[in-house]
């Protein structure tokens, strides 16, 4: 599954597992995926988070999400590598000129550096 990355927001906040935002294209779909959450698992790994809602469990009173967007069988595995591989590309890849770095909450795309974006990055 051949995925880019489009934009990226780098997420500052302390103690938080959620590292960045980012919206994905899907190239052989020609689909884009906004809002999707690069995450810090507890294992040190990572993981792709799809865009989602939140509700509270009537039963529970837990609060929890219902994703828009989900694979089908064996497609989820797929999916993950495939994202967690282009967001350490888009990061790792000095021919990427339009780094959407951000620090902060503020831009400057197309004036990063690759090395500057991956001192950023948990890879």
């Amino acid at each position: 599954m051949k995925i880019e990355v489009k934009q990226y927001k780098k997420f500052d906040k302390e103690q938080s597992n959620l590292v960045a935002f980012m919206t994905l294209y899907l190239t052989e779909m020609d689909l884009y995926i906004s809002d999707c959450k690069l995450i810090r698992m507890r294992n040190g790994g990572f993981f792709i988070g799809l865009p989602s809602r939140q509700f509270k469990d009537e039963a529970t009173g837990e609060v929890k999400y219902s994703p828009y967007v989900l694979f089908g069988k064996n497609k989820n595995e797929e999916f993950q590598k495939s994202a967690i591989e282009a967001v350490t590309h888009y990061a790792k890849d000095s021919s990427v000129n339009q780094v959407a770095h951000l620090n902060k909450g503020s831009t400057h795309d197309n004036q990063g550096t690759a090395k500057d974006y991956m001192d950023d990055l948990p890879f």
